[in-house]
């Protein structure tokens, strides 16, 4: 049996359109998100959530580009605090549920 030569040269481009494939794939996933977050809150609704968990919840938001974050009642100062401190609160709204 005989080996065919390889052209390296064919296997790197190849590679390199494989390689965009992916990367064409990765962009198109992130337009969505980016499409999709302004219309979507950011949810955390256990009444046992910690300060840390909705100080991470708002900078999820803000990283993400959500139109608000959710949270339990008990939370609303915490998630206004944290998004003001943050220079967010005028662009990613708190809001709250009642009788959860």
């Amino acid at each position: 049996a005989s080996c065919a030569p390889i052209d390296p040269r064919a296997e790197a481009a190849a590679s390199a359109q494989a390689s965009l494939s992916k990367v064409a794939d990765m962009i198109d996933t992130l337009k969505a998100r980016v499409m999709v977050a302004p219309y979507v809150d950011h949810t955390l609704l256990k009444p046992e959530a910690t300060p840390e968990d909705v100080q991470r919840l708002c900078t999820e938001a803000i990283q993400y580009g959500f139109q608000a974050v959710c949270v339990n009642g008990s939370n609303v100062r915490t998630a206004y605090e944290t998004l003001k401190a943050l220079g967010a609160h005028q662009r990613v709204k708190v809001c709250a549920v009642v009788g959860f």
